[in-house]
């Protein structure tokens, strides 16, 4: 009987250490359960005093589409049909040079004279060329009347042809080339009144001012030698350098802000002309060309650097757009704090989400959430540091 009832009380001492190994067993799964199911970081409760004296404001996410802001740098240049060089087209000395480096000049004005030997050739060779066109003028008109009477050989006729044909040509040819040099070929019409002229005028073809001007006084002048850089600022350009990155937000005739490195000079809007299809290979960036007119009153020179900013283009669907202060960066991850907690409360509970960062405008920006967060949440858009500070404390009540 003894043992009997030490087998019993045994038995449910057994039983009963077997149990509550068990419900130990099922709280451990269900705190488990409950850190797998719940959020990543324990939320924190601040009287609204306290938000008061953090200086921490709330707001509501918004359903938005924003159209990011570009940053680039550039140069000022001058427009193509605005930068000139001044070449003779043909070989001399430069006798006369009439304008300063830097002076302004008006299309058409004289910048230098140069005296060429090349030139007096020229219309030399184009007296001649009218001597021999009047020469077989008159021949073919004889051989003409000669075949008309049957009298003259076919053979001669068409060689009188041929060479007033080719006397006519050259006359014209030499005419063009006079006209290129500035020279009136009327002028040489009659060989014994002819006024033939040993210097030739250069003049500007464009309005501008004399950006460089290298030539000086009895240089030796080439056809292709640049004797002066004019380059006309009524219009300019800015060659903006934007990156791969930010290529799906521009587009072309889209306006551009400049701003110039000498803040003195107020910023202007220019427009997009032209987006380069080429990648520069050293710095991956691509060129727009944007043109704009320098601020009434101030100087704007080529080769000035400016700042450009571009309102992008977005043809994303809407997200959820919150101010950029509502991130906060630890340098590895970004993070939100909202709240649930309704108006009417005296207390704000507050979580923390990790969140990635979309397209930004300069002040909102778009959230891509890594963890689920209300649609409706109210988000701490100020300080947000100060609340990163209240969550350490928690997590270090000792500190």
């Amino acid at each position: 009987m003894y043992i009997q009832k030490i087998f019993k009380t045994s038995f449910f001492y057994v039983l009963g250490l077997v149990l509550l190994v068990a419900c130990e067993g099922e709280k451990e799964k269900a705190v488990i359960e409950n850190t797998a199911t719940g959020p990543s970081y324990p939320s924190i409760n601040l009287e609204k005093s306290q938000l008061a004296l953090l200086d921490i404001q709330i707001s509501k996410m918004e359903d938005k589409l924003i159209y990011p802001t570009i940053y680039a740098n550039g140069v000022v240049a001058p427009k193509p049909n605005h930068d000139a060089a001044l070449t003779p087209r043909i070989s001399g000395v430069i006798d006369n040079i009439f304008v300063l480096e830097g002076s302004n000049v008006q299309k058409g004005q004289a910048i230098m004279s140069l005296s060429s030997t090349e030139l007096i050739q020229m219309q030399q060779d184009y007296m001649t060329a009218i001597a021999d066109a009047n020469f077989y003028k008159k021949e073919f008109e004889r051989q003409t009347t000669l075949r008309t009477s049957n009298v003259g050989a076919l053979s001669d006729f068409q060689l009188v042809e041929s060479k007033y044909q080719n006397a006519i040509s050259l006359e014209k040819t030499l005419r063009a080339k006079l006209a290129l040099q500035g020279v009136d070929a009327n002028d040489l019409a009659d060989p014994a009144n002819a006024k033939i002229k040993t210097e030739k005028i250069l003049r500007s073809p464009i309005t501008g001012f004399i950006h460089n001007m290298p030539a000086k006084v009895g240089m030796r002048a080439e056809p292709s030698s640049v004797l002066a850089e004019i380059i006309d600022l009524s219009e300019l350009r800015a060659d903006v350098y934007c990156y791969e990155k930010d290529l799906a937000y521009i587009s072309e005739n889209q306006n551009v802000e400049i701003q110039f490195i000498n803040k003195a000079i107020p910023p202007v809007t220019g427009k997009i002309d032209h987006v380069s299809r080429t990648i520069d290979k050293e710095t991956r960036s691509i060129v727009m060309h944007t043109s704009f007119k320098a601020p009434k009153g101030y100087l704007v020179l080529p080769e000035m650097s400016i700042t450009a900013k571009i309102q992008g283009i977005n043809a994303g669907k809407m997200k959820k757009v919150i101010p950029q202060t509502a991130i906060y960066d630890d340098g590895s991850q970004q993070y939100i704090f909202y709240s649930m907690s309704a108006d009417t409360s005296q207390k704000v509970n507050f979580r923390k989400a990790k969140v990635r960062t979309g397209v930004n405008d300069g002040k909102n920006v778009e959230l891509d959430f890594e963890e689920p967060v209300p649609a409706n949440a109210q988000v701490a858009i100020s300080n947000v540091a100060n609340l990163e500070s209240e969550f350490k404390k928690q997590e270090n009540p000792t500190k």
